[in-house]
Parts: C-alpha cells; structure tokens; sequence
C-alpha cells in the first residue's frame, strides 16, 4: 500500500472504542510523544498499533521460518512442523489481505 493510499486508509476508517490494559511507563511515554506532536493519546496509539501490526506480523514470519528450517533438527520442534507451516501459510494469507508486502 503506498503512503498516500495508507493516510486515505487511515483517516477514512471508522473507530470503535475499546477497553484495555496498559503499562503505566508505555502509556507515560504515549502521553508524552501526544503532547510533543500535538495529537491525542488515541491517534497516536491508532498508530502504534498499526505499525505494531506490521512489524509482529513480520518478524513473526521470519522467526516461524527460522525455526522451521533450524530448529526441525529437534524432535519436539519436528512434531510441530506441519503446525509451524500453517501459521506461516495463514500469516502470509494475512499479510496478503491487508496489503501488508506494499506498506
């Protein structure tokens, strides 16, 4: 997804409110990166999660890769292996959707 399409993305998406629990210094340090740029705490955690998005998502992939091609050679990571190549699959199938590749 280029730049432009991802803010168009973005600003037209619809909010819903949600309910969670935060660390107390990670929500700190939300407040103050708010205040710095002068934007709401929600916009800027709107943001955090969504690069958070991409970058779990990615790293996810290269550490399930990781495993499958290193840690195969230990028997309790063998019995796992046809699960490993799922998750790889449906994160892929993920990244795909949601244009993830393009950001």
């Amino acid at each position: 997804m280029e730049r432009i399409s991802l803010i168009e993305f973005l600003q037209r998406a619809k909010t819903k409110k949600i309910s969670c629990d935060i660390n107390e210094k990670t929500l700190n340090m939300v407040d103050e990166l708010a205040k710095i740029q002068k934007l709401s705490r929600s916009k800027i955690l709107n943001v955090l999660l969504f690069a958070g998005v991409i970058t779990h998502t990615n790293s996810t992939i290269e550490e399930w890769k990781r495993m499958k091609k290193d840690g195969m050679k230990d028997l309790v990571h063998k019995e796992n292996e046809k699960e490993i190549e799922e998750v790889i699959k449906k994160i892929e199938k993920f990244k795909k959707k949601w244009g993830i590749d393009k950001l």
